[in-house]
């Protein structure tokens, strides 16, 4: 059988942004700090992928590739020079070199090969896939760090394998084991960003993130309706791109961290009810970090939670359907490197603490064309915040109770 993808994206923003405001840093921006940007970038994807199968071994082959094009920007225009970040003076207007200036004209592409093998039931109880796939990323641009400007080339690569061996051990007990790399290259706005507040690029330094994991499941179906997963992981999650604090907001692989932990859920479905339970438990056991402003925590996850639970139900009768999903998270703990003099008479000094809430949807179908639902969301109206990281006077507060009544018409 033979498949073949493509899709053309069209990238738009319209921004007005004001990040400062009048006097902010202690006078040096006296009228604070606005920017405008129009611009616009697009994207070519294609896939081409076959697969054969013969006495149940099972093979698949395929290519795909993803062009990104950026031509300059409509308009771009801010009260401070943002070309050659002087200081603020008199002047209130100055026209802006390109956003992503690295890459003007230049397209960007990632091409990829990969395949996959899934083999017969051995002895009507191995089964084995494995798959390899190969990524590369290459481009031209302009060296914008001299005077010159020459123009360069880059490129990133990368082999990433899996293997995946799932073994019955019974008719209704199954155990799985996978080990996997994945790959990722950055991104245009982490890697081509200049004459702008909003982003700041190395393009000299920027590495690509690679994640290694292995995964140790048992499946168990107690019957036709009802199932258990234990699964116990662990992820090595190298060179993460985030925003640097110590190097003025530049995009930089800030840490590398290592998480292992398990999860646990359960399913019961039936012609009219299905419900599901999951809970997951990470344990931080390493970190390192490259970001000098950032404290490290090597024995305990921070800036997210470490327990996690959902449960939900599913409930269908005639033309009636009814869901609920709870959610649970547990505190989010900071980092040492987050915290600052009275911090605590704007938000929680060590950590945010956990929430719970439910989502609930009844629906009718009044037609086979037309259907009447109503979803209420955070139906407790819980009070939930979300991390903010590093050294700021607030966290995210999460939206209350929130109705929603839709009517869908299908033509």
């Amino acid at each position: 059988m033979h498949e073949f993808t493509a899709r053309l994206q069209l990238h738009d923003i319209d921004w007005n942004m004001r990040f400062y405001n009048n006097g902010a840093q202690n006078g040096y921006y006296p009228d604070g700090v606005s920017e405008f940007l129009k611009t616009k970038g697009k994207d070519l994807f294609f896939r081409a992928q076959t697969s054969f199968t013969e006495k149940y071994h099972n093979l698949i082959v395929g290519f795909e590739s993803t062009a990104f094009l950026y031509n300059g920007d409509d308009a771009h225009y801010a009260n401070i020079d943002m070309n050659t970040w002087a200081a603020p003076n008199e002047q209130s207007h100055y026209d802006l070199n390109p956003w992503l200036e690295f890459v003007v004209n230049k397209p960007v592409f990632n091409i990829a090969t990969y395949a996959q093998y899934i083999s017969p039931k051995i002895f009507d109880k191995l089964q084995i896939t494995t798959s390899v796939r190969f990524d590369r990323m290459f481009f031209d641009y302009v060296d914008l760090s001299t005077t010159s400007k020459p123009e360069k080339s880059k490129s990133f690569q990368m082999i990433t394998p899996r293997i995946a061996i799932v073994y019955s051990l019974s008719n209704n007990l199954v155990l799985k084991a996978i080990y996997g790399k994945a790959f990722r290259t950055p991104s245009p706005t982490e890697m081509f960003g200049y004459n702008t507040f909003t982003l700041a690029s190395n393009i000299n330094e920027l590495k690509p993130e690679l994640v290694t994991n292995l995964d140790l499941s048992l499946d168990w179906e107690l019957s036709q309706r009802f199932n258990v997963r234990i699964n116990s992981f662990l992820v090595n999650f190298e060179n993460q791109i985030a925003y640097s604090v110590a190097n003025k907001n530049l995009s930089t692989n800030i840490y590398s961290l290592k998480t292992c932990g398990a999860e646990v859920g359960a399913q019961y479905a039936s012609k009219s009810f299905t419900t599901f339970s999951n809970l997951s438990y990470a344990y931080r056991y390493d970190e390192d970090i490259l970001d000098s402003t950032i404290v490290v925590s090597k024995a305990r996850v921070t800036w997210a939670p470490s327990v996690l639970a959902k449960l939900g139900v599913l409930y269908k009768f005639n033309r009636f359907s009814f869901s609920a999903l709870g959610y649970y998270q547990n505190r989010v703990y900071r980092r040492n490197s987050d915290k600052f003099n009275e911090m605590s008479l704007y938000r929680p000094l060590d950590y945010v603490k956990g929430w719970f809430s439910i989502n609930v949807k009844g629906s009718y179908k009044v037609t086979k064309k037309s259907e009447f639902s109503l979803q209420v969301n955070n139906m407790l109206n819980s009070e939930r915040y979300s991390l903010k990281n590093n050294q700021y006077l607030f966290d995210y507060r999460l939206e209350g109770r929130a109705v929603i009544g839709e009517y869908v018409l299908r033509f």
